[in-house]
């Protein structure tokens, strides 16, 4: 949701991205709060899930997962699942830190929180200049591994 919400916020094309879950429902509670305290007013459903998406017949040129590599496993069969369901698009994989795990109260989760929105602001427009053509995919690139927007 977060990475949607930024993608659409900086993007010069308009709305470009929707947001999706591996689960729905895993989000707390807490995770809007303490958005909202940082300037990001997300709306309080859970989003959809990537099946449930292509279920509705959703297609994308780009999917980007969003996904903490030390959860290992799931992150493993979250790219598998998108491989199948969005083959004929490019995927990127975008390792952030799972903030809304964090142990602890609402000021770590927000330190947190700020850390992402920043790397993922980062992330954002080193995609969006792909996009537009003023930056060079590489091989070697973690992002030139899949899929289109998601």
């Amino acid at each position: 949701m977060l990475a949607a919400h930024i993608a659409n916020r900086r993007s010069p094309w308009g709305k470009i991205a929707v947001a999706a879950c591996f689960e729905t429902g895993k989000l707390p509670r807490s995770y809007f709060a303490v958005m909202k305290s940082v300037g990001i007013d997300l709306i309080e459903d859970q989003p959809p899930s990537v099946f449930e998406r292509f279920g509705a017949g959703e297609i994308y040129d780009r999917v980007v997962v969003i996904c903490n590599q030390q959860r290992g496993e799931q992150c493993a069969i979250l790219g598998l699942s998108l491989r199948e369901l969005y083959g004929q698009a490019q995927i990127e994989n975008w390792s952030i830190s799972d903030f809304s795990q964090v142990e602890g109260g609402f000021d770590e989760m927000r330190q947190e929180i700020i850390c992402a929105v920043a790397a993922l602001e980062q992330r954002v427009d080193q995609l969006f200049a792909r996009i537009d053509g003023q930056e060079p995919v590489s091989q070697n690139n973690e992002f030139a591994q899949g899929t289109n927007q998601l």
